[in-house]
């Protein structure tokens, strides 16, 4: 049993408990729970030392976004939860992923984001290759994927429309006539252990309530 967890600057308030039984054939993983403030996490499943087969599972209750640990990692007030679960199955020597991560009610400050509140991303990782798709709580759409096992050869799109919405919730505050968005990727690319990650931002476009800004192409 684990109490209030760090990992790097984030600070999980909560509780661990659970058990990993391990013998020569299988190794039986929980379930592992996590207890926080904002909802709980599950993960239980087996591994197959003799054979390398994976059988893990994660799944969360709704997580309240506006509570402990979420609301203090962001400046402005989030509404909504989301919920996640993700499968690890296949083999040690050729693992596959599957995740979602799902909105609802979701709003910023009482407007509300995504499609009317919702949201959903998806993540696939299988015969080395990565599929992303959907939205991440209704601020930034992500898409596209590549090749991942040995070598990495991947790209994420991102774009929003919501920048001041992103502003506010980095910073608890943008300017009042402020709309814009941004599009960009994250290319990933070399040796999985040692990749080279670049962030790239290939359009910025401001306005405001009253007249255009600018268009910004870096």
């Amino acid at each position: 049993r684990v109490s209030d967890l760090s990992i790097g600057e984030f600070e999980i308030p909560g509780e661990i408990s659970g058990r990993i039984e391990f013998d020569p054939e299988r190794v039986a993983v929980g379930p592992l729970r996590l207890v926080a403030p904002a909802g709980d996490l599950e993960l239980a499943g087996t591994l197959d030392p003799p054979t390398g087969r994976l059988d893990l599972r994660l799944a969360s209750s709704p997580l309240e976004l506006a509570a402990p640990p979420f609301d203090d990692w962001v400046a402005g007030y989030l509404a909504g939860v989301a919920e996640l679960s993700a499968a690890l199955t296949g083999s040690l020597a050729s693992p596959e992923l599957s995740a979602s991560l799902v909105g609802s009610g979701l709003a910023l400050e009482s407007r509300p984001l995504g499609d009317d509140g919702a949201s959903r991303l998806d993540l696939a990782w299988a015969d080395g290759r990565v599929d992303v798709s959907g939205s991440l709580l209704g601020l930034i759409e992500a898409g596209g994927g590549g090749r991942l096992d040995e070598v990495a050869v991947l790209t994420i799109t991102l774009e929003t429309a919501d920048l001041a919405e992103i502003l506010e919730l980095a910073l608890g505050q943008a300017p009042n006539d402020l709309r814009g968005g941004f599009s960009g990727a994250i290319v990933v690319d070399g040796p999985t252990e040692a990749p080279r990650i670049e962030a790239r931002l290939d359009d910025v476009h401001l306005a405001q309530l009253y007249g255009r800004l600018g268009h910004l192409v870096p």
